[in-house]
């Protein structure tokens, strides 16, 4: 009987060296093996929160680092070039775009005969926003205009447009042709003003119409 109660106890202590083996190999990170002492793991969890905290600082860093890089990158793309030759007291053309820290500007203002920025006045001015004589834009104001909101003193075309003539998604003038069209003359397939037209029905095609006559004896 003793001799098998010590060879049990021997056994033990053998199963005890190797359990202690496997905790030594397994991570320390393993919640599953944390330290039975509460206290021990209550400080293992304060470390790893630390961890994760100090991992999602340096990520946000990192982050506003390269912000500040894109912003500076785009502050050193500005343009600025201008004709020297002048005529009516303005140059014959200008390119201004980005942003210029030096003159105090947010956006590039082109004013020359033919005028190219992100804002635009010109004879020709193409822009983010466009005014003079013949003007391309996002917002474009001029004699005759073409832009995203465009107004013109004599021909309009854009998304929304107001002129005299226009044509856009919805046009309001005198002649106007558009999506909802409002004028003393007035085209489109919703058109309001004293003398509306609508678009002509298209003529079903040669295929369409066989097509047609297919569904209907079937």
């Amino acid at each position: 009987m003793s001799d098998r109660l010590e060879d049990l106890e021997r056994r033990l202590s053998q199963l005890e060296a190797e359990l202690d083996d496997l905790k030594r190999q397994l991570p320390a990170s393993d919640d599953a093996f944390l330290p039975t002492d509460p206290a021990l793991r209550g400080e293992r969890r304060r470390q790893r929160r630390e961890e994760l905290r100090a991992a999602r600082q340096s990520r946000r860093e990192a982050r506003r680092t390269r912000r500040l890089e894109l912003r500076s990158r785009r502050a050193r793309r500005r343009v600025r070039l201008r004709s020297t030759r002048e005529f009516w007291g303005l140059p014959l053309w200008e390119i201004a775009s980005g942003p210029d820290p030096e003159l105090g500007e947010r956006y590039g203002h082109a004013q020359a005969i033919l005028a190219v920025g992100d804002r635009a006045d010109g004879v020709i001015a193409i822009g983010g926003i466009a005014r003079g004589g013949v003007t391309i834009g996002g917002l474009s104001f001029g004699v005759c205009s073409l832009g995203g909101i465009a107004g013109g003193l004599l021909a309009a075309i854009g998304g929304v447009a107001l002129a005299p003539l226009v044509v856009g998604g919805v046009a309001v003038g005198g002649m106007a042709v558009g999506g909802v069209a409002v004028g003393v003359r007035a085209h489109g397939p919703t058109p309001v003003g004293m003398h509306v037209s609508y678009p002509a029905k298209r003529e079903p095609t040669r295929r369409e119409r066989a097509e047609k006559r297919a569904e209907q004896q079937d």
